[in-house]
């Protein structure tokens, strides 16, 4: 039967990290401070996390932070609820806690459309209508994830802005992308001066064609 058992107090080594990771990277600064936070405090809220395979191991459904912060401080055992769901509805309420992230980035949005969309088989206006967002959003976010990696480390680290980043899926190859990178990592270029050099790239590939 599926549901949300009580709230029990789960052995870390129990416990196995996520299958499908949503992340694109663990801050460690931001662990760090929440490790801080849960050594003074305590662990606020619960886990959240799913029977696997029914062989006394739990996979981590919402809560990796938490979980990573809490093995870090080597705490024996954590707050947990146990889910027993399918996988579509699990996908879903990983993604919806990773989603709630004040200081979600557009990259790891866009993993979790991404997830989503090839893993759980929904449309783009499913993923939209569940999480409140606009199909464009959505399609626009996913889109980034045809960059190259070091284009989206660097939206990733907030060193551009996604919209700057968005920009560089108008070059051609990744040789191009890397040029202007360089020109953008160099003069702090905003979106306008980068869809200019877009145009001007464009005008001269149609004369030399």
């Amino acid at each position: 039967m599926s549901g949300i058992k009580n709230i029990q107090n789960v052995n870390l080594s129990d416990i196995v990290e996520p299958e499908h990771s949503v992340r694109f990277g663990i801050d460690e600064a931001e662990l760090e401070e929440l490790q801080i936070n849960i050594a003074a405090n305590g662990l606020l809220q619960p886990i959240l996390l799913q029977d696997k395979n029914g062989h006394d191991k739990y996979e981590i459904i919402a809560g990796h932070r938490r979980f990573l912060a809490c093995r870090n401080l080597k705490h024996p055992k954590i707050i947990a609820k146990i889910v027993n769901q399918d996988e579509k509805t699990r996908m879903i309420m990983k993604a919806s806690e990773n989603l709630s992230r004040v200081n979600l980035t557009a990259v790891e949005e866009a993993q979790i459309y991404d997830n989503l969309l090839n893993i759980n088989k929904m449309s783009y206006s499913e993923i939209s209508e569940r999480f409140g967002k606009t199909k464009n959003v959505v399609i626009d976010r996913i889109q980034l994830l045809k960059l190259p990696k070091f284009i989206l480390d660097a939206i990733h680290q907030k060193k551009i802005t996604h919209s700057v980043g968005r920009e560089f899926l108008n070059f051609d190859d990744i040789r191009t992308q890397q040029y202007y990178f360089d020109y953008v990592s160099e003069t702090g270029a905003n979106v306008k001066t980068l869809r200019q050099w877009v145009c001007d790239y464009k005008t001269q590939k149609i004369h030399e064609a």
